[in-house]
């Protein structure tokens, strides 16, 4: 197995930022995706997944990837174990917390040859915000900083700072700021919501800083209004450097309490739009 390049984060990178505008995103992105979970006691569930693409027709999709997993609980964190369809064993650990302002993961992966990956994350509470730190068997390192503050009661400012790369060499460096507001009713229920989301990328490929070719720095802003508990419009612009704008609108309508309508429209003249139906055991 082999990391993405220097230029690109090799972990996920300010994940907290543009929440709902990035659902309905994916959402819109045409995918086959098959998932099962069931808790089979307490403590205790299993699932697996399976993802395909398009076969010789539509009726005979070829599946691309398969995976089974298993967790279970306990006082020292969440044990996980998963297989694939490619022959890898990924053993793990979640929420292990030596600390109450310390949390620990960790992972493993095993294939028939021996030690295929490994990956240690660690997250630490402090008085400025959430420091994060993450290292792979590959010698990818990358440090993360989350804070925020809160102009009045129904709004808040959230800052964020990523930056990656391998001793010696800096990958990149990612910041976002977020500004979100909310309408309460008389009971203090949310009925409308707002946010704006910027976000600047730099890769970098060299101790000196020299720009990457490969992934050009760009920036973003989005935009996020939820007129309803159940309606909802969206608008994301992209600038890379070097390359066209992109931009694209979309938007979130429920038809009934078990049915939701998402759309998505670009400046590439594609139309996306997804049909959710969700019941009490299913979706």
């Amino acid at each position: 197995m082999q990391g993405p390049p220097c230029d690109e984060p090799g972990f996920q990178s300010l994940p907290m930022f543009g929440g709902e505008i990035n659902e309905l995103a994916q959402a819109t992105t045409p995918q086959r995706l098959v998932m099962v979970n069931s808790q089979i006691r307490e403590g205790i569930t299993v699932g697996g997944m399976a993802a395909t693409q398009e076969g010789p027709s539509l009726m005979q999709p070829t599946v691309t990837q398969a995976q089974f997993m298993t967790n279970y609980a306990t006082r020292f964190g969440a044990l996980g174990a998963q297989l694939s369809s490619q022959g890898m064993l990924t053993l793990g650990i979640e929420g292990c917390s030596p600390h109450p302002n310390l949390s620990l993961n960790s992972t493993v992966g095993l294939v028939p040859q021996g030690l295929a990956m490994g990956e240690a994350k660690a997250m630490l509470m402090t008085g400025v915000g959430m420091v994060t730190a993450q290292a792979n068997l590959f010698g990818q390192m990358s440090a993360e900083l989350l804070t925020g503050l809160q102009p009045s009661p129904t709004s808040q400012l959230m800052l964020g700072a990523h930056a990656w790369g391998q001793p010696g060499l800096l990958g990149g460096l990612r910041a976002a700021a977020e500004l979100q507001s909310m309408v309460l009713d008389e009971r203090e229920q949310i009925t409308a919501s707002s946010a704006l989301t910027l976000e600047i990328t730099s890769p970098r490929v060299g101790p000196t800083g020299a720009a990457a070719d490969a992934t050009p720095s760009s920036w973003s802003v989005s935009a996020f209004h939820r007129t309803s508990p159940t309606h909802s419009v969206a608008a994301n612009y992209t600038q890379p450097k070097g390359v066209d704008a992109f931009m694209w609108l979309g938007g979130t309508r429920q038809l009934n309490d078990s049915t939701r309508l998402r759309g998505k429209w670009s400046t590439r003249n594609l139309l996306s739009l997804a049909l959710e139906v969700s019941g009490d055991r299913s979706a």
